[in-house]
């Protein structure tokens, strides 16, 4: 478990769970409750039996709504909704403390089957740095596959917290969807509505609140709840890539890439090698393999040389010799040449591509 301490990062984790929450109410309170449940008036109650023999007769108070309990289209939307709120506020609550893949935990010594010399990460005081690790300069350390610092979450989002990210968009995408449907479905239904049944609705939404709040409170609610869709979608749709192309948005960069298999493998080093465990905020049986390399975006089937933050490539032609070279610029053209004719089956890439 871990919080970051940035400003920015705890109070739009505080917002969502505000926006989330006071979503819900309005959703549920505003619209299912008073459109989606079996209702009948009755008239206000008093006490006594005379009143009970006589007093009906001469009341002119207004009717009053008695809930008579959820409809089956009102249930089902019910748990809809609900279900996708608490998974999404879970997995958002485990991207938020979950540590991501902060390279404090590698190995201390470079692990042995690695076939080149490691890279190192000055700002966290030279300590080795894997491959498809990147410096976070929020957080202040390098963390294993880093997609991108998400201030939504306080966190980066990498290989040890992604799934957790993943889900928080899918469910969030679920109830804002949902929700944006019970509306629809509630206006719908008010526009049916005639007669008894048209004032046994207006006598319970005048009982919630004041017009002008109840009005803008739907209105709110709304454009919060499109606005979240929309963020969400998109935020997915990167995720969706990442996972078909084994690319994290910082590689993306570099035009880079890990070992591309097949995409319900990539899902697995991600979610678990459990499938049904997949949509489930629980934590997935998964572990960092530090010395796993990258792939220049060039070689889409994987076949290059290793190819290394620390500008190191290894030619994989021979498997029992692996020669490395080091990158050199475009402008040291003799060295270049020098270093083809040294090492023939070496693959050359410009330095360009490396980074931090």
């Amino acid at each position: 478990m871990r919080l970051i301490f940035s400003p920015l990062g705890i109070f739009l984790c505080l917002l969502v769970w505000v926006c989330a929450l006071v979503a819900n109410t309005v959703t549920v309170r505003f619209i299912l409750s008073p459109l989606f449940t079996h209702q009948e008036p009755v008239e206000s109650p008093r006490s006594g039996w005379l009143w009970g023999i006589f007093g009906r007769q001469f009341s002119r108070e207004p009717l009053a709504p008695r809930d008579n309990g959820y409809t089956v289209l009102g249930i089902f939307l019910l748990i809809l909704h609900e279900l996708s709120v608490v998974f999404a506020l879970t997995a958002h609550l485990l991207a938020v403390f979950t540590d991501p893949g902060s390279t404090k935990h590698a190995p201390s010594q470079v692990p042995p089957n690695l076939p080149f010399p490691p890279g190192q990460c000055s700002p966290c005081k030279g300590r080795w740095k894997p491959p498809r690790a990147h410096h976070c300069k929020v957080c202040k350390e390098c963390i294993f596959r880093m997609d991108h610092h998400c201030p939504w979450i306080n966190n980066c989002v990498g290989l040890m917290n992604q799934k957790y990210f993943i889900l928080f968009l899918i469910y969030i995408s679920c109830a804002c969807t949902i929700s944006i449907l019970i509306f629809g479905i509630g206006a719908f239904k008010w526009f049916l509505l005639s007669g008894t049944e048209k004032e046994v609705v207006e006598a319970k939404f005048a009982s919630l609140a004041p017009p002008w709040l109840l009005v803008t409170s739907l209105v709110l609610c709304l454009a919060v709840l499109v606005f979240f869709l929309a963020m969400s979608l998109d935020f997915l749709s990167e995720q969706w890539e990442a996972l078909e192309t084994n690319t994290t948005l910082v590689e993306t960069y570099k035009n880079t890439h890990g070992a591309r298999t097949t995409f319900f493998q990539h899902v697995a080093e991600v979610f678990g090698p459990t499938w049904w465990l997949w949509l489930i905020p629980c934590p997935p049986s998964i572990s960092p393999d530090w010395a796993e390399p990258v792939y220049l975006e060039e070689d889409p089937a994987g076949k290059a040389p290793w190819f290394f933050e620390n500008g190191t490539t290894f030619s994989m032609t021979d498997s029992h010799r692996r020669e490395s070279i080091e990158l050199v610029s475009a402008g040291f053209s003799r060295e270049r040449t020098d270093l083809r004719e040294r090492f023939p089956s070496a693959v050359m890439r410009p330095k360009s591509v490396v980074g931090t």
